[in-house]
């Protein structure tokens, strides 16, 4: 399951679980927002069980958004049904500066920023949307931005290169970030991975490819199947070893 999937499933779960909030989505481009509406967002939505399924309102499809607003029955404290409005709201925020402010000013309950570390506005980004998660009246975070991306061939060095400028400011927004190595899920026993015998054949295959004149067959299998950040980031042309790692 990738994280995009899972992604999609918890903008669902906030949807129906938190009664009248807003939830927000965005990835690196609008084709890639557009994709995560149809194939993450919906499928949920669509496979609830109709006795947990809530009362579709509206559903909005363009070029550059998508959303989905929903009535959801809830008990309040006095054991009175009651009835609140819950939206999952997708934007492209990549095309112009002023894209990247598409979520300010607004509350949610969750966000969910798709290929956040290759998203080129992704500090703008971040910067106005920081006080969408803050309760206003107690200054506290009641909400919660869950952010990610893939590893893969066609990377580009400068992208590479923009990950690790995001790596670098994490702290700054107090993002918790974790890597999930290539081996993780493989040669499984007992629901462990066997990880000594994935990098075995790391090796074998690596080493196989480094024989080769095109290059770009150690890279791709490097970029495609990463056993630390290190191996990306030394594609790129300058590694850095210090990157610490932190638990979500």
């Amino acid at each position: 399951v990738g994280l995009s999937v899972i992604g999609g499933a918890l903008c669902n779960y906030h949807m129906k679980f938190y009664p009248g909030s807003n939830t927000f989505v965005t990835s690196v481009s609008a084709e890639h927002v557009a994709g995560f509406f149809a194939e993450k967002v919906m499928p949920v939505y669509n496979n609830y069980h109709p006795s947990m399924q809530p009362t579709l309102i509206t559903k909005s499809e363009t070029t550059k958004s998508a959303a989905i607003k929903v009535s959801v029955g809830y008990l309040d404290e006095y054991s009175k049904e009651k009835y609140g409005e819950s939206k999952i709201t997708l934007k492209e925020t990549t095309q112009t500066p002023k894209s990247a402010n598409a979520f300010s000013g607004k509350g949610a309950i969750f966000a969910f920023f798709d290929e956040l570390p290759l998203h080129p506005r992704w500090k703008s980004l971040l910067k106005s949307s920081e006080y969408c998660f803050i309760d206003r009246s107690t200054g506290k975070r009641i909400g919660t931005l869950m952010a990610g991306g893939t590893f893969e061939e066609t990377l580009t060095n400068e992208q590479i290169t923009l990950f690790d400028k995001f790596l670098k400011e994490a702290k700054i927004w107090k993002f918790n970030h974790v890597f999930i190595p290539y081996w993780m899920g493989m040669h499984m026993v007992n629901g462990h991975s066997n990880k000594k015998k994935a990098d075995e054949e790391w090796e074998i295959e690596h080493t196989e490819r480094l024989k080769s004149n095109d290059t770009t067959l150690a890279r791709a299998w490097r970029l495609n199947n990463p056993r630390t950040i290190e191996d990306i980031l030394e594609l790129a042309g300058g590694a850095r070893f210090s990157i610490g790692r932190a638990h979500v």
